[in-house]
């Protein structure tokens, strides 16, 4: 298997050779990398374990984790109002006409009718971590509803930007702070981190934004200090082994001793809703997609730079990981997901 999804990512790599890409595949307990390119974007050492990257949404996974593991831990419910915790929410211009009040679990979800993003937000995407609440504040006025809350899916970066400020609220520290101390430590993955020490930004791959016109790294540049209002919906760094192991822990791998975290994963997956072939849905933070008789789950994300993949066979105990620092060009990392998941029964 690793045989085949090395081959298509090489392949893809010929066809566009810009960045560094990071994979791992892990099937029951072996894991098999592959590095391609320069963990510097020009002609330095291929990239590592340790090369760091950004996640973009797959931070949701996160996010959505934290929820329920303070949910289970009863500091909040499912079907709490939004504006319970973040009073300004109830200052979005023109509510739905019905008036129900947006819960966390449709934030969760992606079913509180929000739109993806706030209007006319250049100024809002970027910022320093320690800003990024006062940045949502500035979005209130922007935000709007595309949908009434509970009646469709709508895919919202806003959305769990509101529930990142909800959580913070909860939890009672900041949010960054929450998902680092009661996930990300107790997993042991210290290279995955809201913000980038000294030495994390040595190890960071450069991001290139890939056009007609030639590579670009000024947008991904212009982000590592910070990505504004959407910290909670795609604000991680990580590491190819840091995602390793929380893709074993993701497919059921032992969480650490005396944590509560065990059965959170399995809860993720409770799906909500589904297209309308049956070839995609979500959960609680998690996407499905269907590659052939094989259901897989896990997450995208992309933001300025960078592109990242997890998915993974809960049931096969098959599992996959692509860390990209580039975006665009003719590189489709989709060929080399399905390569772990397609043909496998």
């Amino acid at each position: 298997m690793f045989e085949r999804v090395a081959a298509v990512a090489r392949g893809e790599w010929s066809k566009c050779s810009i960045g560094a890409v990071s994979i791992v595949l892990v099937v029951d307990n072996h894991a098999e990398t592959l590095h391609l390119g320069h963990a510097d974007g020009k002609q330095g050492p291929a990239p590592t374990g340790a090369t760091i990257y950004r996640l973009g949404s797959v931070t949701k996974n996160f996010t959505a984790l934290t929820f329920l593991l303070l949910e289970s831990r009863d500091l909040c419910n499912l079907s709490d109002s939004v504006e319970k915790y973040v009073p300004e929410f109830a200052s979005i211009p023109s509510p739905p006409p019905s008036g129900a009040k947006v819960t966390l679990i449709q934030l969760a979800t992606h079913t509180g009718g929000l739109a993806r993003d706030p209007k006319n937000a250049d100024d809002l995407q970027r910022g320093p971590l320690a800003a990024w609440r006062e940045v949502l504040s500035r979005a209130v006025p922007k935000s709007s509803y595309v949908a009434d809350p509970g009646s469709v899916f709508a895919y919202s970066n806003l959305g769990y930007a509101f529930l990142g400020a909800a959580l913070e609220k909860v939890a009672g520290v900041p949010f960054h702070a929450c998902v680092t101390e009661h996930v990300l430590k107790p997993l042991g993955m210290g290279d995955t981190v809201f913000e980038l020490t000294a030495e994390q930004r040595t190890r960071l791959a450069p991001g290139f934004t890939i056009a007609s016109t030639g590579t670009d790294t000024s947008e991904s540049t212009a982000e590592v200090d910070g990505r504004g209002y959407r910290v909670p919906a795609g604000g991680l760094f990580t590491t190819l082994d840091d995602m390793q192991r929380w893709l074993r822990y993701q497919m059921g791998g032992p969480a650490p001793e005396g944590s509560d975290l065990a059965e959170l994963p399995a809860r993720q997956r409770r799906i909500t809703v589904s297209g309308p072939d049956l070839d995609w849905s979500y959960g609680i933070g998690v996407q499905s997609r269907r590659f052939g008789e094989v259901v897989v789950f896990g997450h995208s994300g992309g933001v300025p730079g960078y592109q990242a993949e997890m998915y993974f066979d809960p049931e096969r105990k098959v599992g996959i990981v692509i860390l990209r620092s580039a975006v665009f060009g003719d590189f489709q990392v989709d060929k080399i997901v399905a390569a772990a998941f397609v043909g496998a029964r």
